[in-house]
């Protein structure tokens, strides 16, 4: 089953696309912190569903951690919107230096220069 989101041309400003790209993301990590999914489940179930080339969780990898709160809290800032703000096991990851695949280890294990599944602080 294929996953459709309708939404009309006129709204998807970079701004709005910033802005979903952003809270897919971010629910992506509320989902994994609240043991919905794994990290691989959520990144595989986007990629199927939506047809996107890499799931949330791995993009936020590669983007960096650090960067993904950044742009959170700024998001949150300009919209003063708390539903913006980062998700407390992104902060602890940033905190811990787990900035993903640039450091080695982010929301997956990157070490052995491939992807795999990491024990998360907390969960």
């Amino acid at each position: 089953m294929k996953i459709v989101e309708v939404a009309a041309a006129i709204e998807l400003t970079r701004s709005k696309l910033t802005e979903r790209t952003e809270l897919s993301a971010e629910w992506a990590i509320r989902m994994l912190a609240d043991g919905v999914a794994s990290a691989s489940d959520i990144d595989t179930a986007m990629r199927l569903g939506y047809r996107h080339p890499l799931g949330p969780l791995e993009l936020t990898d590669l983007v960096g951690l650090d960067v993904r709160r950044d742009i959170l809290n700024n998001l949150a800032i300009a919209f003063d919107d708390d539903r913006y703000l980062p998700h407390p096991l992104l902060e602890a990851l940033v905190q811990e230096g787990s900035l993903g695949k640039k450091t080695g280890v982010g929301i997956y294990d990157w070490s052995s220069g491939e992807k795999a599944e990491r024990k998360l602080p907390g969960l």
